[in-house]
């Protein structure tokens, strides 16, 4: 998960890394049990995120962070349709590749549900309790979501807890396409004056004259200025967005994150100045959090030039984002079969340990003595190392 896109110079994608470690208990520790239960990997893992950075932050971070997040659900949701059979939380995956399902949906969604859950609780240290006992509980295990939800709520109705679950619907949740069925009430004063410098281009792209200069985002942190550029919601004349780059410098900002959304925004309003810059990034970066997004702007406005870039870049990128990749530009991608991988030859250093040594179902490595049965042992890391180097 370390990509230089998180190299910003500023410690401004620290949530990254942030979720990446929180990965380590609700998606390594904890698993889930099959792709359809994916959200429980990202969703508890989201809630975590935010929990640390408002511990970091302060506790406005974490509505602040939120909002975006339901921003970014709703745009996807509206992309493809509130009746998508992949905006559904537990989507049914039988003969769908789960790369294809892959989306924003499991983390924002699976995050209000857990946000819901503690909400249905109304005390968050006694969520975060529970939280704690649902990993000791589920520790080295792959579980669906029945076991974490039973959990739940056998926890929260027993010992004088008496949380009344009688009118929550949780099938609407897991199994119902759209948007959550029940709205977060997130607020925080961070976004208030993104969505004033929003307005203010607003009336700039009406043809207000008002002053412009880079004292408009001077210190703002990183979700500041992703929100403003979000929350642009309305077409900006090319004169407007070199006005706005001459003074924000956008153009030329090492935060991934706001340079994908700078650059959304120019394919969008067809701004030429950007290109020079969509080219580099699009060569340097294969998270397709990014890729994929902007590939997909850049067919709705020239698609011969998405193709184009994309046949120059495809084989920089991970396999898994080059077919997707070419799935959203429509492009036919030969499959190729991997090459059976050979057994070592007699004489070879990695023979004898190949041949002598197994790992069993409960993660022992096992070493064959030469007899009808095996004699478990662990083995010394560096044999470990050989056989997984092997």
């Amino acid at each position: 998960f370390a990509s230089p896109t998180l190299l910003t110079g500023d410690k401004a994608l620290t949530d990254v890394i942030c979720h990446e470690v929180a990965h380590s208990w609700t998606g390594n520790l904890v698993s889930p049990k099959t792709w359809e239960d994916f959200y429980m990997n990202e969703g508890f893992t989201m809630f975590l995120q935010r929990k640390v950075m408002a511990k970091l932050y302060g506790n406005e971070h974490f509505g602040f962070d939120a909002i975006l997040g339901w921003d970014e659900l709703q745009e996807y949701v509206e992309r493809v349709g509130d009746d998508h059979p992949y905006t559904v939380m537990r989507p049914v995956l039988d003969g769908v590749d789960p790369d294809d399902a892959y989306s924003v949906v499991p983390y924002e969604k699976g995050f209000n549900f857990i946000y819901y859950l503690e909400s249905l609780v109304g005390d968050r240290g006694e969520f975060e309790k529970w939280l704690y006992k649902y990993i000791q509980t589920f520790r080295r295990q792959a579980i669906a979501t029945d076991d974490m939800l039973n959990h739940y709520m056998t926890h929260f109705t027993t010992e004088g807890r008496n949380v009344d679950f009688s009118e929550v619907n949780f099938k609407v949740w897991f199994d119902e396409p759209g948007m959550p069925p029940v709205p977060p009430n997130f607020r925080s004063k961070l976004i208030d004056d993104s969505l004033e410098l929003t307005e203010k281009w607003r009336r700039i792209a009406e043809g207000s004259q008002e002053e412009v200069s880079p004292a408009d985002i001077d210190g703002w942190m990183c979700l500041q200025i992703c929100c403003f550029l979000n929350r642009i919601d309305f077409d900006l004349p090319v004169e407007a967005l070199t006005l706005m780059d001459k003074h924000y410098k956008l153009n030329s900002s090492n935060n991934s994150e706001v340079l994908f959304l700078w650059l959304t925004l120019c394919i969008k309003n067809k701004w030429s100045g950007h290109e020079g810059v969509l080219r580099s990034f699009l060569k340097r970066v294969g998270r397709m959090r990014f890729t994929r997004p902007l590939y997909c702007e850049l067919k709705e406005v020239d698609e011969a030039e998405a193709v184009a870039i994309f046949q120059e870049n495809k084989d920089r990128y991970h396999n898994i984002c080059s077919k997707m990749v070419a799935k959203d530009l429509d492009i036919e991608e030969p499959e190729t079969e991997p090459e059976p991988e050979p057994e070592p030859e007699p004489g070879h250093k990695f023979h004898k340990i190949y041949k002598r040594v197994s790992l069993r179902r409960d993660g022992e490595w096992v070493q064959h003595d030469g007899g009808s049965k095996p004699r478990a042992r662990r083995l010394p890391m560096s044999k470990s190392a050989e056989i997984l180097v092997r």
